[in-house]
């Protein structure tokens, strides 16, 4: 730590129970959450336990992960019902696509 009135350095373990993210993280905590003192907007409606809350889970879920499964034997593709699904889910241009095969 630095003597009074200075900057204050702190370790990796007292920056993330500070901050809630590893070292590394720190720009990407900035750049989501902003700050005004170096006018750096952030992404609207999202402080800093959010920006953290992000960080911490958008690895995983970005992260392809292994998965054993057995695969099903191929069948005919049934068009009309991939394409009413995919509509349903809100994808149109899929469906668009299956209702012209």
């Amino acid at each position: 730590k630095a003597a009074r009135g200075g900057p204050q350095l702190i370790g990796p373990a007292e920056v993330q129970q500070r901050s809630g993210v590893r070292p590394q993280q720190i720009a990407d905590l900035i750049a989501l959450r902003g700050d005004r003192s170096d006018g750096i907007p952030g992404a609207k409606g999202i402080g800093e336990k959010g920006a953290a809350a992000l960080l911490r889970c958008s690895k995983e879920i970005a992260t392809l992960q292994p998965v054993k499964l057995k695969r099903p034997k191929d069948a005919a593709l049934n068009a009309a019902g991939g394409a009413a699904a995919a509509r349903q889910l809100g994808m149109g241009r899929l469906a668009e696509r299956l209702e012209q095969r």
